[in-house]
């Protein structure tokens, strides 16, 4: 009877605790239609107010605090542990998220945002969702659904001296492009130069290129289709193919990629004296199939990492910094990579002058506002956006420099800031390509048996194939045999298919088409004696 009573209450005790796990851990499942103002004050864990006033985009922090506001969402915090990336939500309603396991997840439009709050812009008709995720991306279960109703433009006034007020410029985008665009020449090209059409193609590529414009800028590409010596310029020319969808493996028959692989030295590429060439080897090679697996990838980001000052910055400088922080962060899971970028962001931060800009130039405050895009963040200095200051810079031709400044530096101006404006990265204008692969090699379905008789019994003799700068290639086996017979009968699948790396000896294959061969003779030497 004692046991019995002992069972009973083991069993109410976990009956207790399950309610409460269950309580306690519910589902969070929430939506809200909000309409989003153009400027709003955020505060972190630490007290502090952050101001996201009116610029270029409406943003995604703007709505959770318009959530907030209206009582769709409370108890929401926001954390500044890395203040170069910006804030971060950690818990909304009451459900946190453990920092050792768990992040929130943010969504556009059912995608995995490009952004973090408080740089990813929204417009009418989003939907923005925040789910709780694991490390693994695990979804958790608690979700939180914002639907963009509307956009709120609220003016921000500056006072003047005389007691006025002046509304902040705003950047006009449709003018930039439009300017870019008018001054294409007729054979395509901006200013006969590769350059400048290069850096045009990228801008004009981050929003909606017109295919005329486009046909014009690939067939002055096509006309001037040559690598070049100058290692910086076919990794240029690489970021201008791949931005229009092009493969830089084979364009009109030109390899630009294969030369940038080829000037990889067993550390770094091109120059060791030079940074530059190493940062713009890693942007294009990271659209064309070279990945943190890659060897030349880990060497030459572990060169570039060894290069970073104790200030945070590359060079002294804001531009080679912003450049390799967008070079960086598509290979963040390589070690030290993450430390590194921080440490950078850090530095542009420090550098961002009370006007919003880099060095007061339209061309440090491209790239560096292209590097906050690239890792979600948000820097302003003295309520002045990045955005703010190139929409001083812009002309009422819509070109991001003044009338007198020359026609190049005017192209190369306003083909900077475009994507800038539009927060887009070289990471998210650049079209993906894969590695070339070797062709497979047909076989006849009456040689098979023949094949693995062959393998089984053929002589060879060893051969070792000499080390390379960056890779050792492996001992390969060559047998001595001179005959070379063709096949026309050919499977409805591969059976062969090699795959070529750079410093890479596929054993397996070689073996294969040298036993393919000698077994062909065999096949046909039996067929000629029957005859």
């Amino acid at each position: 009877m004692k046991n019995i009573k002992i069972k009973f209450a083991l069993l109410f005790l976990t009956i207790i605790l399950f309610g409460m796990y269950t309580t306690a851990y519910a589902t969070l499942d929430i939506t809200a239609d909000v309409d989003v103002p153009s400027s709003c004050n955020a505060t972190d864990t630490a007290g502090v107010v952050h101001n996201y006033p009116q610029s270029n985009s409406y943003l995604a922090i703007c709505a959770i605090e318009t959530a907030i506001d209206s009582g769709s969402l409370s108890n929401v915090q926001f954390s500044n542990q890395f203040p170069s990336l910006g804030l971060f939500v950690t818990t909304i309603n009451n459900v946190t998220a453990d920092p050792n396991s768990q992040y929130w997840a943010i969504y556009q439009n059912g995608n995995f945002a490009d952004f973090g709050v408080t740089s990813l812009p929204v417009i009418a008709g989003d939907i923005i969702m925040f789910q709780l995720h694991d490390f693994s991306d695990n979804n958790l279960g608690d979700q939180i659904i914002l639907n963009i109703h509307s956009l709120v433009s609220d003016e921000i006034e500056n006072n003047s001296v005389g007691g006025g007020s002046a509304s902040l410029p705003i950047f006009n985008i449709a003018n930039a492009v439009q300017y870019i665009t008018n001054i294409q020449e007729i054979d395509g090209s901006f200013d006969g130069s590769s350059l400048y059409t290069d850096w045009a193609s990228i801008a004009l590529a981050s929003g909606n290129i017109s295919d005329n414009v486009k046909t014009n800028i690939l067939n002055y590409m096509s006309m001037h289709n040559t690598v070049s010596s100058i290692l910086t310029d076919n990794e240029r020319h690489s970021m201008a193919l791949l931005a229009l969808g092009q493969n830089p493996y084979s364009f009109h028959g030109i390899d630009y990629i294969t030369p940038i692989v080829n000037s990889f030295d067993g550390v770094q590429f091109g120059d060791i004296n030079l940074i530059n060439d190493d940062i713009f080897a890693l942007i294009p090679l990271a659209k064309a199939g070279y990945t943190i697996d890659d060897n030349i990838i880990i060497k030459d980001i572990s060169f570039v990492i060894s290069k970073q000052k104790s200030n945070g910055s590359f060079e002294e400088s804001v531009d080679m910094t912003a450049a390799t922080i967008q070079a960086l962060k598509p290979f963040e899971k390589i070690d030290g990579v993450f430390e590194t970028i921080v440490k950078a962001s850090n530095y542009l931060t420090s550098e961002q002058k009370n006007n919003g800009s880099w060095n007061n130039s339209v061309f440090s405050t491209s790239w560096a506002m292209q590097a906050m895009n690239i890792l979600g963040g948000y820097w302003a200095r003295s309520n002045s956006t990045p955005a703010d200051y190139l929409a001083t810079q812009q002309s009422i031709d819509g070109a991001v420099l003044p009338i007198t400044e020359t026609l190049q530096n005017r192209i190369w101006a306003t083909s900077y800031a475009v994507p800038a404006i539009l927060a887009k990265s070289w990471d998210t204008i650049l079209h993906p390509v894969s590695k070339p692969v070797l062709s497979s090699i047909p076989i006849s379905f009456s040689m098979i048996p023949i094949i693995n008789e062959t393998l089984a019994v053929l002589p060879v003799e060893k051969k070792t194939t000499p080390t390379t700068s960056d890779s050792v290639f492996q001992s390969t086996t060559t047998p001595k045999i001179p005959l070379s017979i063709s096949t026309t009968e050919e499977m409805p699948t591969n059976v062969l298919i090699a795959t070529a790396e750079k410093g890479e000896a596929r054993i397996p294959i070689v073996i294969t088409v040298i036993a393919l061969v000698f077994a062909s003779g065999i096949f046909f030497l039996k067929v000629k004696i029957k005859g």
